[in-house]
């Protein structure tokens, strides 16, 4: 009899599916010591994770796994070439999370445009609403200068870093929006973003400085691991805004902090962190232009249930030998 393990809580509905089928054990491993955790690792056919950790060492001490289905589409805590050097099947929930996440950067970029933050305290602070007041928060009566004033995101140039599926929906809003829309994006066919009149920039360093706002959505690895350090964001145009909604890493942290602090960029929307949680001293954290939050882009209640079904899916998908080609993640080149 095959078994699952499944290492972290997913929805319900997502173990209810994996328990209705017929001959499959199914170990909740979250409920288990550590030691009694390894035990399951070891006589496991296969795993649908969330935070754990398939390294080397995982693969090793875990010799009956064929399939590791991924509660998401990150595969930073999994070691791809030791799973494939074992013949394992890398799954992740392909789409399962593009909503919530496409939303997720284009409120940030909302949120960079306009003062929203500003607005929302000064009213929640008022008791009583005095003329005096009122004049402070109405952006009406900072029409004769820019002080206190948003902008618009209309006419602005979006750099989108990575065109896959979260990064093209991201563009489509923007483009719906009115941003012109440029792309770098090494490994894609140009031609479909090319007929909707997107451009494309070979390298960063050609795209920067036309961009005013930067949003990323790549995957980290080792060509993107800080692809944007000081001397990138130095190429950005002053007042210029970055987000990151893809994974911690691929912004360097420390440069970001001091372009915003000498003024350089207007403000970042960050949802991710290189070391998470970031310590409580983190100098992003405190900054007054930095839009912070929990790696929470794809926490919604819909996310959660398709990447749960979707991964649950992925694994008797994998079972039956018709797992669909574009759930399995592909292995990049050693190096």
């Amino acid at each position: 009899m095959p078994t699952i393990l499944v290492t972290e809580p997913i929805h319900a509905d997502g173990l209810e599916l994996l328990r209705a089928r017929p001959g499959l054990e199914t170990v909740q491993g979250w409920t288990l010591s550590p030691q009694a955790l390894q035990a399951a690792e070891a006589v496991a056919d296969g795993l649908i994770v969330r935070f754990h950790r398939c390294d080397a060492a995982f693969f090793q001490r875990a010799p009956k796994v064929r399939i590791v289905a991924r509660y998401g589409v990150g595969v930073d805590l999994i070691d791809l070439h030791a799973a494939r050097d074992r013949g394992v099947t890398v799954a992740i929930t392909a789409d399962a999370n593009t909503q919530s996440v496409v939303e997720h950067a284009t409120w940030m970029l909302l949120s960079l445009a306009k003062p929203f933050d500003r607005w929302r305290r000064g009213m929640a602070g008022l008791t009583a609403l005095t003329r005096e007041q009122w004049a402070g928060l109405a952006p009406s009566k900072f029409a004769s200068r820019d002080e206190g004033l948003g902008g618009e995101l209309g006419g602005k140039t979006l750099l989108v870093v990575g065109l896959g599926r979260i990064g093209r929906r991201v563009a489509q809003v923007a483009d719906a929006l009115g941003m012109k829309v440029l792309v770098v994006d090494p490994y894609i066919d140009r031609a479909p973003a090319l007929a909707l009149g997107w451009r494309f920039a070979d390298t960063l360093a050609e795209a920067l400085p036309q961009a005013d706002f930067v949003t990323l959505h790549c995957p980290r690895n080792a060509e993107t691991r800080g692809m944007i350090g000081a001397a990138e964001l130095a190429l950005l145009p002053a007042g210029a805004a970055v987000v990151n909604c893809a994974r911690g890493g691929i912004v360097d942290e420390g440069a970001l902090g001091e372009a915003l602090a000498r003024g350089h960029l207007s403000g970042a929307g960050i949802d991710v962190y290189e070391a998470e949680p970031p310590s409580p001293d983190h100098p992003l954290l405190a900054m007054p232009n930095v839009f912070s939050t929990p790696h929470a882009a794809a926490a919604t209640r819909e996310a959660a249930w398709r990447m749960s079904t979707h991964a649950v899916r992925n694994v008797l998908d994998f079972l039956d030998g018709r797992l669909e080609p574009s759930m399995v993640y592909p292995v990049p080149p050693r190096g």
